[in-house]
């Protein structure tokens, strides 16, 4: 062979990734041509490998998927965690926990807007960090607001999932474990009770009166050590928002949505609470802060306080969570919500995936849960389902949540 024959075979190399070096070095052609049984070695051995996976990936599908959805056992425990596991939930002390805290709204005050450093100096101390955890680590950081001097602290109720401990940071310093009052999964509030007293509440003022381009500010405090005070204005105020299948008013801020926005307070200028902001009720691309209003919060409370939750929610009679990405999807299981129990009265069964509500499709608990929310007690669904190699339809009547 001639050199140039060579180079030419060694210019196909570099189109593969070998290096300049070999297409240069004729001298060297002879053993470079010693490497092409190499390289089609490594190819052939690459084709079995990856054979192999996908003979075992079938296998996997075929002998796994049925075990995991027909096993008596939980399959956290029989294959790996199928589903998202969280730490038992914090529930709602009623009793001597539970309490009646009412939120006023209050009119707007005559005269003059208030410089940003005496409302910050005002409202700092009505703000207090939360901080959730499991054991002795912290999991989540969010903000809180007093909303009564004798220790209810309203926050947003993701904050507390996969935790069983919720320590409470108030502006003076003071840290105080709290006990959860009442949770609505579907205005995303939570109300905690701390055992304090002389705590300055927020005042609450009517978001009905505010517009677009109005001047609105926020504290939050994350990290229980600065509140820290952002400034803009509304963006908008939509009128018919639907919030996990709940119709609301929404506000929409250009306030950062950053770390910690979760549960801190959007006031007015004239010092009031006009909404309560939530880092997970994402307009767009998510980057701004959009908040539930003050006449939506204030009824809420009341149903917390004095029920532990907002009574009339509709649920299904099953406890859903959400399908593992990388295991569901190396299984070949569809795209859905996981069945971890039902009740004995349900249509559902232990290990079903859900996979549509109505006709429509369910990739997550999130959307299941937003279109119940927009049903009411005693209303049917029907459910597709996975139910071992199966697909079906069951037909499911609302409880109470």
């Amino acid at each position: 062979m001639h050199c140039k024959e060579m180079i030419c075979l060694n210019e196909d190399k570099k189109e593969i990734g070998f290096e300049p070096a070999e297409i240069e070095n004729c001298a060297g052609g002879k053993h470079n041509l010693r490497k092409i049984p190499i390289l089609l070695g490594i190819l052939v051995i690459g084709a079995v490998i990856t054979a192999t996976s996908a003979f075992l990936m079938n296998i996997a599908a075929d002998k796994v998927l049925p075990a995991v959805a027909n096993a008596g056992s939980d399959p956290a425990a029989s294959s790996g965690d199928i589903y998202r596991e969280s730490a038992p939930p914090l529930e709602p002390k009623t009793g001597e926990a539970s309490g009646d805290v009412k939120l006023d709204i209050v009119p707007r005050p005559d005269g003059e807007f208030q410089s940003l450093n005496v409302l910050y100096e005002k409202l700092a101390p009505s703000v207090a960090a939360i901080q959730s955890g499991s054991g002795s680590s912290a999991i989540a950081l969010g903000t809180g607001i007093v909303i009564s001097a004798d220790g209810y602290i309203l926050t947003c109720g993701h904050l507390l999932e996969n935790t069983n401990s919720v320590t409470v940071l108030c502006a003076d310093g003071m840290e105080y474990p709290a006990t959860l009052a009442g949770i609505d999964a579907v205005s995303d509030l939570a109300l905690l009770q701390i055992k304090a007293v002389g705590l300055i509440p927020a005042e609450f003022g009517s978001s009905l009166s505010s517009s677009a381009g109005e001047a609105v500010l926020s504290i939050g405090d994350p990290i229980g050590s600065v509140p820290i005070l952002t400034t803009g204005i509304l963006s908008a105020v939509v009128p018919d928002m639907r919030v996990n299948g709940l119709p609301t008013r929404l506000l929409l801020t250009n306030l950062g949505n950053t770390g910690g926005s979760s549960g801190a307070p959007v006031f007015n200028y004239y010092g009031q609470v006009i909404g309560v902001a939530n880092s997970r009720l994402k307009v767009k691309d998510g980057s701004k802060l959009s908040a539930l209003t003050a006449e939506m919060v204030t009824s809420i409370v009341s149903d917390l306080s004095e029920y532990g939750k907002v009574p009339g929610r509709p649920a299904l009679n099953a406890d859903i969570r959400d399908l593992q990405p990388g295991y569901s999807a190396f299984l070949g299981l569809p795209s859905g919500t996981y069945v971890v129990s039902a009740a004995k009265d349900s249509a559902l069964k232990k290990d079903d995936i859900i996979t549509a509500v109505d006709g429509f499709a369910v990739n997550s608990a999130s959307d299941l849960n937003a279109y119940i929310n927009g049903k009411s007690v005693g209303d049917s669904v029907t459910l597709t389902v996975v139910r071992g190699r199966d697909y079906v339809e069951i037909t499911e009547t609302l409880k109470e949540r």
